[in-house]
């Protein structure tokens, strides 16, 4: 009887030490996975930011040409010399808000004026978000009168 019992008691630390040398090779495999699931989930955010922060500041580009144009058009317009524009989430593709700053330097009629565009994503009010992207582009815009266009 004294047999039995041992090797009873014997297959059951074998089998617990087996169950435990499973999940010391199981458990770090599975972690591994998780954290490169997190690592790769966190890099797709980082890029889906930077395309909405490119998105943005190509927006602006053409705001600003849009709004120099329509200035330079209409004499009765003051001189566009800029702007702050906010966008919603419920206004662009994603689901934060974002922010273009639009300056216009130079508002001299004879020389090129200077437009400088940053760009912001995500923006949320009062609060700073670790993964916030800022590109800003600056480009030089002739000012074209109707005298000028023939």
């Amino acid at each position: 009887m004294m047999r039995r019992s041992l090797n009873r008691r014997s297959r059951r630390g074998v089998l617990a030490l087996l169950a435990l040398g499973c999940l010391a090779i199981v458990f770090p495999l599975v972690m591994s996975t998780v954290y490169a699931a997190l690592r790769d989930a966190r890099q797709m955010r980082r890029h889906e930011n930077l395309e909405q922060t490119c998105r943005l500041l190509e927006g602006g580009a053409l705001r600003a040409v849009a709004q120099l144009q329509a200035a330079a058009q209409d004499d009765s317009l003051p001189p566009y010399r800029g702007e702050v524009w906010d966008l919603a989430s419920d206004q662009i593709a994603f689901k934060e808000a974002g922010q273009v700053v639009i300056q216009v330097s130079n508002l001299s009629a004879t020389k090129p004026q200077v437009v400088t565009i940053v760009a912001k994503y995500p923006k949320r009010p009062g609060e700073i978000v670790a993964q916030t992207v800022q590109r800003t582009r600056t480009f030089t815009w002739n000012r074209v009168s109707p005298s000028n266009e023939e």
